[in-house]
């Protein structure tokens, strides 16, 4: 039999949506959700969480919104001295043509930190995803492919979407 999976991601980012990922829940529509788990809402999503038992949580791979989980220091290309990130799909893709090497080593290491942090706050991911789709960009893809085998993160969620409707929004 095939598991269908009703996916939501931004968990974690706001109070509204931490509430509709619950709600959805609760009403049988959800089966999955992806945490941001750099965010201003992550305490009270895991808080949540704690009464989906059975709720899938993947990570939403954050490079793109608010803070990093990285020191900025060591991810320069990515964030300014705040630890803001910089960059939407659009720069992100030119970077990793014009800063390959500079852009995989940042975003690994700022992967790596978020995986790290969602499991140190006992999250046991069951995919990863990203915001704004950056996953797709073939340099980060490879990037999430190598570290969900690394940590045993046994599915990558990919859409199906129009190209050009993400790349307008940014």
């Amino acid at each position: 039999m095939v598991k269908k999976i009703f996916n939501a991601d931004d968990f974690g980012a706001t109070h509204g949506v931490n509430r509709a990922v619950a709600k959805a829940y609760h009403e049988g529509i959800l089966n999955s959700t992806s945490i941001m788990i750099s965010l201003d809402f992550v305490d009270e999503a895991l808080a949540l969480a704690k009464e989906m038992p059975d709720l899938d949580i993947g990570l939403h791979l954050n490079l793109t919104n608010e803070y990093a989980v990285s020191d900025p220091k060591d991810i320069p290309l990515l964030a300014d001295e705040k630890g803001c990130f910089k960059h939407g799909f659009v720069n992100l893709l030119l970077l990793s043509v014009f800063k390959f090497r500079q852009l995989r080593h940042e975003a690994e290491l700022e992967a790596r930190a978020q995986i790290e942090k969602a499991r140190k706050l006992g999250i046991k991911l069951s995919h990863i995803d990203s915001h704004r789709h950056i996953h797709h960009i073939p340099l980060i893809f490879g990037i999430v492919n190598r570290l969900a085998r690394v940590y045993q993160i046994p599915r990558i969620l990919v859409v199906n979407e129009n190209i050009f409707n993400t790349l307008k929004s940014n």
